[in-house]
């Protein structure tokens, strides 16, 4: 997911169809989510609107497409016990550079 809000959107629709779910971000190559967000706060966001609403929490969060590098940078110790898995891409380019090679 690329944004923390598409993330809430999904922890309440699969907590109200009682679903397990998991969350996993796209980060750029700045480590951030194209939004800006760091990945931390993306959590933290998502986080606040299960408690928030009552919803049931994601098994885990992940990170996918981005290079190891840049997935190794945005963690923080705050959210290294949340985030359980990671799923590299080898190009170190961003999004957009990606979508235009096309």
């Amino acid at each position: 997911m690329t944004y923390p809000n598409e993330a809430a959107g999904i922890s309440s629709v699969c907590s109200k169809i009682n679903i397990p779910y998991l969350i996993s971000f796209i980060i750029e190559n700045n480590s951030k989510l194209p939004n800006g967000d760091t990945l931390e706060t993306a959590i933290e966001k998502v986080d606040e609107h299960i408690k928030t609403n009552n919803l049931t929490p994601p098994l885990m969060y992940g990170v996918n497409c981005a290079y190891p590098t840049y997935i190794g940078k945005a963690m923080t110790e705050k959210i290294r016990g949340k985030l359980l898995f990671a799923r590299g891409n080898p190009s170190k380019l961003c999004l957009e550079e990606r979508d235009n090679l096309t």
